[in-house]
C-alpha cells in the first residue's frame, strides 16, 4: 500500500524526488488530499491575524501532469474556509503553481516563495491592492525577516532605518542570498559562466557587518553564511537601507550601483550575472 501524500512526508525533498512520489501515487485520491491539505494550510496562516476585508476570495490553482487542481480559500463573516471545487468566476487572487512540488517545498519551507516567483514557477493574478492585501496579512503572521521588511514599501529613509532595528539582519542577509542561490539552481547554477564563482555579500548594520558568501561552479550552488573562498567579486552595503529597499522590490542593485551607494570590488564583469541571479 503507497504511504500517504502529505506536506510533513514530502519535507526536505528536492523537486524531482516530490514528482517521483507523485508519480508513484495509485489514482489520483491522493493528489486530491494533497491539494486539500496545502489549501487548509494556506488558510490556517491567513487566519492567524485580522483581515481587513469584508469578503475575499483567493483561488489555488495547481497545474500538474495528471491534471489541474483548484481550491478556493474564501473569507466571509470574519473567517477563512476553503471551498474544494470554485464556486465563483471571479475571485479576489488567483494564486498559479507550476506543479504540486515548488508548493510543496515552500510551504515546508524548503524554497522561497520570492525564488518560486523569479523563476516562474508561482504565479499571481490580482490587482496590486488586492495582493498586498494577502502579502500584508501573511507577512504579520509570521517572524521571517524577509516578509517583515517587504511590508517597508514606501517608508521614507529614517523611518526604514527606524524600523531595521527590531529585524534580524543575519536572517535577512541569508534570505536574500539563499534565494539568489534558489534562482542560480534552477537556471543551471551557472554553468554558463565557465568557471568557479563567488559572490561575496557584505551588509553593514549597527556597527556589524554581515557576510555571505555563493559559491556557483558549474554543477552546484552553495551558500556559506561566512566568508570561506577568495571572493570573485564582493557586493558591499554601507547602509542598510540600501539593502532594504531591494528586499522591498523599490529598487535593483544596478541602479544602487550607479548612484554610488553600493560598492562593487571585484571582477566587476560578473556583476551582470550577480544582478541578474539576485546574489
Amino acid at each position: 500500500m503507497a504511504a500517504r501524500l502529505t506536506i510533513a512526508s514530502l519535507a526536505g525533498l528536492e523537486a524531482e524526488e516530490i514528482d517521483e512520489r507523485l508519480a508513484g501515487a495509485i489514482d489520483d485520491t491522493a493528489l486530491e488530499g494533497l491539494a486539500d491539505e496545502l489549501a487548509d494550510s494556506f488558510a490556517a496562516r491567513m487566519a492567524v491575524v485580522p483581515f481587513d476585508r469584508d469578503e475575499f476570495v483567493v483561488r489555488l490553482v495547481v497545474v500538474e501532469r495528471r491534471g489541474v487542481y483548484e481550491r478556493d480559500v474564501e473569507y466571509l463573516d470574519g473567517r477563512w474556509r476553503v471551498a474544494h471545487a470554485p464556486r465563483t468566476e471571479s475571485p479576489h487572487l488567483v494564486s498559479r503553481w507550476q506543479g504540486f512540488a515548488p508548493l510543496v517545498r515552500c510551504e515546508n519551507g524548503d524554497l522561497h516563495v520570492q525564488s518560486a516567483a523569479i523563476v516562474g514557477l508561482c504565479e499571481v493574478e490580482g490587482t496590486v491592492e488586492d495582493q498586498e492585501a494577502v502579502m500584508r496579512c501573511l507577512a504579520l503572521g509570521t517572524d521571517e525577516a524577509m516578509a517583515r521588511v517587504f511590508m517597508l514599501r514606501g517608508l521614507s529613509d529614517r523611518e526604514l532605518a527606524r524600523e531595521l532595528e527590531h529585524i534580524d539582519m543575519p536572517s535577512l542577509v541569508r534570505d536574500v542570498t539563499e534565494i539568489g542561490a534558489e534562482v542560480a539552481r534552477h537556471l543551471g547554477s551557472g554553468s554558463g559562466l565557465g568557471r568557479t564563482v563567488v559572490t561575496q555579500l557584505e551588509v553593514e548594520h549597527q556597527g556589524q557587518t554581515y557576510v555571505t558568501q555563493t559559491v556557483v561552479d558549474g554543477e552546484t550552488t552553495t551558500v556559506h553564511e561566512h566568508a570561506v573562498l577568495p571572493p570573485t567579486v564582493t557586493v558591499r552595503f554601507a547602509n542598510p537601507v540600501d539593502f532594504a529597499r531591494i528586499c522591498t522590490t523599490e529598487t535593483t542593485p544596478v541602479e544602487l550601483v550607479a548612484s554610488g551607494k553600493v560598492e562593487v570590488e571585484g571582477d566587476i564583469s560578473m556583476f551582470a550575472q550577480v544582478d541578474m541571479l539576485r546574489w
